[in-house]
């Protein structure tokens, strides 16, 4: 009966993981390929050699909370 009950288990959660594979990871990949395009259009830094030397900015990563 335990053995069982594993196998039912282990089948369920590989139907979520497949189903998670071919629904969510497509999206999700999708909104990091928009917001990496975003952020290098922000962020873009000039070619080498077109104006001179590259101004290094700094920026502080903190959390609310």
């Amino acid at each position: 009966l335990e053995l069982k009950k594993f196998l039912c288990v282990t089948e369920r959660s590989e139907e979520e993981f497949k189903w998670l594979l071919q629904e969510e990871v497509h999206i999700v990949l999708k909104q990091l390929q928009d917001i990496l395009k975003e952020a290098s259009q922000r962020f873009a830094l000039p070619a080498s050699g077109l104006g001179g030397a590259v101004k290094q900015e700094n920026f502080v990563l903190s959390t609310s909370g």
